[in-house]
């Protein structure tokens, strides 16, 4: 796994993530968030369905960051 290439992912699909369940991030909670997401996501994906090849990178890297995302926001965000 490319570093640069996890980079990418995991931005895109916090950005998407994010976007979706409507919370305002900061670009780095948004890319560290993704990465974390993307590599927790794939290890699933992965496991289950190894045989979609790239696409399970995909849809891991959605699934990491939304079960991550979804934890931030319950459990690691400070209320206000």
């Amino acid at each position: 796994m490319g570093f640069v290439f996890l980079v990418v992912i995991g931005s895109a699909a916090g950005y998407l993530v994010s976007r979706a369940l409507g919370v305002r991030l900061s670009v780095a909670e948004t890319v560290v968030l993704g990465v974390l997401g993307t590599v927790l996501g794939s290890w699933i994906v992965r496991a289950l369905l190894s045989f979609l090849g790239f696409f399970s990178w995909l849809l891991g890297a959605f699934v990491g960051v939304l079960i991550l995302l979804w934890a931030y926001e319950r459990y690691g965000r400070s209320r206000r």
